[in-house]
């Protein structure tokens, strides 16, 4: 990616072997980091990997604990005032064989992985909007739906309804005359460097 500096990043899962890789992704480009993950120690070792990890913010999760992720928020204004871009690992879909799908099940795990983004965006909201506001560079959330190199029937379904979702909300922002993009995108989970070079077409400065 082009240089990064002074581009304010948040990160959650960034514990996972994506989240890893973006991490050090944007630190080579100057980027500011705040990196949160349920998993302490994998998320202590993904930011002691980087050239500089005394420069990156770190918060730890407590799953979808409401206290816990208001601590992410209090974090994201005391360290940034606003924020360019927060990008979401979800948690990776069971992968299951087709036969074996059970509707209910998949139905409310697909719910779950997408309205932890969108509740996230909404408590994230008032920092992105300052940055779509303020910031040539504009505002982005991102989720990332991980599947593996199999086929992948629960996560092709996932991200079909994570992009519905992104897609409402650009037009719901666009209409209040915010430029924050939204983007859901597929991600193999052993393949880092795709989802490096999808982000980088998806970042592009706001004109």
């Amino acid at each position: 990616m082009e240089s990064l500096e002074g581009i304010r990043f948040l990160v959650t899962g960034a514990a996972s072997p994506i989240g890893s890789a973006l991490l050090e992704e944007f630190a080579r480009g100057g980027a500011s980091l705040l990196a949160a993950d349920a998993d302490e120690d994998e998320l202590d070792a993904a930011i002691a990997r980087l050239a500089e990890p005394d420069d990156v913010f770190s918060h730890v999760l407590e799953g979808d604990d409401v206290v816990s992720w208001w601590d992410l928020t209090n974090l994201v204004a005391a360290y940034f005032h606003c924020l360019n871009v927060f990008i979401h690992i979800a948690r990776p879909l069971p992968e299951v064989p087709v036969r074996a799908l059970r509707p209910d099940a998949l139905g409310a795990a697909m719910s779950a992985t997408v309205e932890s983004f969108i509740t996230a965006i909404a408590r994230l909201e008032k920092y992105l909007v300052e940055a779509a506001r303020e910031d040539r560079f504009g505002a982005y959330a991102v989720i990332v739906v991980p599947f593996d190199s199999r086929p992948s029937v629960p996560g092709s379904l996932c991200l079909a309804s994570a992009t519905e979702y992104a897609d409402a909300l650009t037009r719901a922002y666009r209409g209040a005359d915010l430029d924050i993009r939204v983007h859901a995108i597929s991600a193999d989970r052993d393949k880092p460097s795709e989802v490096i070079a999808t982000l980088a077409r998806v970042l592009s400065p706001v004109d």
